[in-house]
């Protein structure tokens, strides 16, 4: 679903083609950090009481702690 116009859209384009690199560049991490963040939450609803880091694990796929780590939490 897209409901922005091809102008708006040639305007978007133009705007991140003037950007210097560095700019596009910063703008990439900030909406990396801003979906990780919602997928986070998204997963805290479902799992409440999971730890950050078992959160991240989760989103992920994948183990990035031995499970020691995560003993006495819930």
């Amino acid at each position: 679903m897209d409901d922005t116009t091809a102008e708006a859209r040639q305007v978007q384009i133009e705007a991140i083609r003037a950007m210097p690199p560095e700019e596009r560049l910063r703008q990439v991490f900030e909406l990396s950090e801003w979906h990780r963040q919602l997928v986070v939450a998204g997963l805290r609803t479902r799992f409440p009481h999971e730890s950050d880091l078992q959160l991240i694990e989760r989103s992920l796929g994948r183990q990035l702690v031995p499970p020691e780590f995560h003993r006495g939490r819930p």
